[in-house]
């Protein structure tokens, strides 16, 4: 299960990905999910749990995967779909961040996370 936190999420603030601002996404991300997909009872239990939330939540790959169907290209109604991506694969970035980082080498980690994420979605959707 993997973790996610849409109340503090890292959005970009420039096309280079350099920097970025903590903010609270939930709200659009809820109602992205709400006005895109089916209800089902996975939609309707990760939109309760986003919505009871005081930060981060654990949550399913069937989870994962209706978030990952929200991504379709820059942006998710009118949401950087960056900011999804790096939130579903924060562990990566976990994994490569070391104390001590400038603020441009923890953009670039984010950078090289984010991109990653996209090129591993074209790599599904060339096999489907």
């Amino acid at each position: 299960m993997k973790k996610i936190n849409l109340k503090q999420t890292r959005v970009f603030t420039d096309s280079y990905r350099e920097k970025y601002l903590l903010v609270d996404m939930s709200k659009g991300f809820m109602n992205a999910i709400y006005a895109s997909l089916p209800s089902s009872s996975i939609t309707r239990s990760l939109l309760q749990r986003i919505r009871e939330s005081e930060g981060e939540i654990e949550i399913t790959s069937a989870e994962e995967s209706v978030l990952l169907s929200l991504v379709g290209g820059e942006k998710i109604n009118g949401l950087p779909a960056d900011a999804l991506l790096f939130e579903l694969n924060k562990g990566k970035f976990e994994e490569r961040y070391r104390e001590g980082m400038s603020v441009d080498e923890e953009c670039g980690v984010m950078r090289d996370v984010v991109d990653e994420a996209y090129n591993e979605m074209e790599n599904v959707n060339k096999q489907e």
